[in-house]
């Protein structure tokens, strides 16, 4: 589908919407002025937004009609580039499926997830997708490269992914394998494909807790009428703390209603604000439901509109919308203002969430259960004190990397508000979990003793790689090592190493320190767990004897660094194989193996 504007019974279609001829207005569509400037305006706004409905509704839901005929759903990406004719929001309504797409490098996704997440919300779809981690550079992330950006899409309202992209490989020695020139290789001749189950399960996790219940969202803003339309705009900006989704003229005037003070959907998604755009026209139906829902307890804020955007009913049209504004703007009825601060003032509403910006966060309730997603996107550990906008209630922590949930963390309560102090490792990620109602006020961190170092395993290491051992006597990066084999190495390395037992057999803890890229650690032969990601850590204490014990660690780096190698001129029987030559001779080597400091430690 491209940009139409015109098709068979279209004329017919056209005045039974609007009430008039099209076809003496035609020559206007070839930039000719009909009538007045602003009567050309307004047939070629009656002509964009019957394409962009029709769009939607002939398009998306015949489409839909005909798989649901089948036994099939329909599923879509609720935006277009280069001559998108839609509405969005509309547009996305009318699947039963809807998907934003993000890219693991640039700003792709900025728009696109906030729009599909919208359009779920307004229209009743508790699923969310996204074509995730499409783009970037091939083969050279790996699940813990990943993680940050997908938490972000996570905090743009995204609640399932669909991994982009996933090739057939029809090869068992040709590896990598068949590629594309854009998107992140999932496929099954991945370096890290048989050791990213922990990562999954952490999606899955994540996916289950995100699709409990619904999205708490406190500001609507509207989008306006005008099409074709790719996005909204929040304007004016929304102040940290709350969340928002677009709403468009459609679920206004057919499915949005006041109860409470709160504008509601029909599936229980509601909103304390309706914001308006600054716009200078509005047709006078929705005008008109706008007065309803404000007469109904419905505080909205926005710019009043000057006029009609259409010929339907013109002159009177415009008319009517000033006689709908004296009512509500003179009237001191609608707020308005060059900030939402002081709508949010007048509601008494605090912000849901206040934490430090580059924390993100996503909140939904699942009956009495409020359910907050954190993300750490900084690249460092740290120790925030966060606040939510909850009372009478107790938090959980719930860890989704690894399924661990602290039942009775630290917490202050007061004024209608709950704060804890939350540790963060590098990129980590929690839900704070409110089920338990509770009179208490405060409850205290437990005295914690700091961890205690027991040893360090400083080497020699016996390296085993696919091309036979090297003896590493201290910890380095691949890409240092002298032996280009090992240098330009991509895949599973071996590293053993024995130690001794600690005195301490509860509580012992083997931290990595820094690993490029995932580690699966064995002790006594014992397989203890796969670590993708910060802090590279693990409880060894089931697996230790008296004496000697020897430790295993396989070591997982991705492709890039091999295709970099084997794209050398020099190189006469390269070992792999792509479809697409995507990595170059004089790409960076990604810093590979195990560095470091290895500690055993008590905690």
């Amino acid at each position: 589908m491209g940009p139409q504007n015109w098709t068979d019974g279209f004329a017919k279609r056209f005045q039974e919407r609007y009430g008039y001829d099209p076809l003496p207005w035609l020559p206007a569509m070839s930039g000719r002025i009909m009538g007045s400037a602003d009567q050309t305006d307004r047939f070629l706004w009656d002509l964009r937004r019957l394409v962009a409905d029709l769009v939607s509704r002939e398009y998306v839901g015949g489409l839909r009609d005909l798989c649901n005929e089948q036994g099939l759903k329909m599923w879509l990406e609720n935006y277009g580039h280069w001559g998108y004719p839609g509405e969005f929001l509309q547009y996305g309504g009318e699947c039963d499926e809807i998907s934003g797409e993000f890219w693991v490098n640039g700003d792709l996704g900025s728009v696109e997830l906030r729009d599909a997440a919208s359009a779920a919300h307004i229209y009743g779809k508790p699923i969310v997708w996204a074509e995730a981690f499409t783009g970037g550079i091939p083969f050279a992330n790996s699940p813990r490269d990943l993680k940050a950006r997908g938490d972000w899409a996570f905090c743009e309202g995204i609640n399932q992914f669909v991994l982009h992209v996933v090739i057939h490989q029809p090869w068992e020695d040709k590896r990598p394998g068949v590629n594309a020139w854009f998107g992140t290789e999932f496929n099954r001749h991945n370096t890290w494909y048989d050791h990213a189950g922990p990562w999954m399960d952490y999606l899955r996790r994540c996916s289950v807790m995100l699709q409990r219940g619904l999205s708490v969202v406190d500001v609507a803003y509207f989008i306006g009428e005008d099409a074709p339309k790719m996005t909204g705009l929040p304007r004016p900006e929304l102040p940290k703390g709350y969340d928002f989704d677009y709403i468009n003229a459609e679920v206004i005037e057919q499915r949005l209603q006041v109860k409470e003070g709160r504008f509601v959907l029909p599936e229980g998604v509601s909103y304390s604000l309706l914001v308006l755009p600054p716009s200078e026209t509005m047709r006078p139906e929705l005008l008109a439901k706008i007065k309803e829902l404000v007469e109904a307890g419905g505080v909205v804020f926005g710019p009043a509109p000057e006029r009609s955007p259409s010929m339907e009913n013109y002159p009177a049209c415009d008319d009517v919308i000033k006689g709908l504004v004296a009512d509500l703007w003179d009237g001191g009825r609608v707020l308005t203002g060059d900030s939402l601060d002081g709508a949010f003032a007048k509601l008494e509403l605090a912000p849901d969430v206040v934490c430090p910006q580059d924390i993100l966060w996503k909140h939904r309730r699942d009956g009495d259960t409020d359910i907050y997603f954190l993300s750490n996107q900084e690249d460092a550990a740290r120790t925030e004190t966060i606040s939510f906008r909850v009372a009478g209630k107790t938090p959980e922590l719930w860890w989704p990397e690894t399924g661990r949930i602290d039942p009775e963390p630290p917490f202050t309560a007061a004024e209608g508000r709950v704060s804890m102090p939350v540790d963060f490792d590098i990129h980590t990620s929690v839900f704070v979990v409110f089920r338990k109602a509770a009179d208490i006020q405060e409850r205290k961190a437990p005295e914690r003793k700091p961890p205690a170092v027991l040893a360090q395993i400083d080497g020699p290491w016996t390296v085993t790689f696919p091309f036979g051992e090297e003896m590493f006597q201290q910890l380095a990066c691949w890409t240092k090592h002298a032996n280009d084999d090992v240098k330009y190495f991509s895949g599973e390395a071996v590293y053993r190493a024995a130690f001794t037992t600690p005195e301490a057999r509860e509580g012992v803890v083997l931290y990595l320190g820094e690993v490029n890229d995932i580690a699966v650690v064995r002790v006594n032969g014992r397989e203890m767990g796969t670590l993708w990601m910060h802090p590279y850590k693990v409880d060894i204490s089931a697996a230790l004897k008296d004496g000697e014990n020897h430790l295993e660690i396989t070591v997982v780096n991705p492709w890039k660094n091999r295709l970099a190698g084997d794209a050398r001129p020099d190189v006469k029987n390269a070992g792999t194989f792509t479809s697409q030559k995507v990595i170059k001779a004089d790409a960076d080597l990604k810093p590979a193996g195990l560095l470091g400091p290895v500690k055993i430690m008590v905690e």
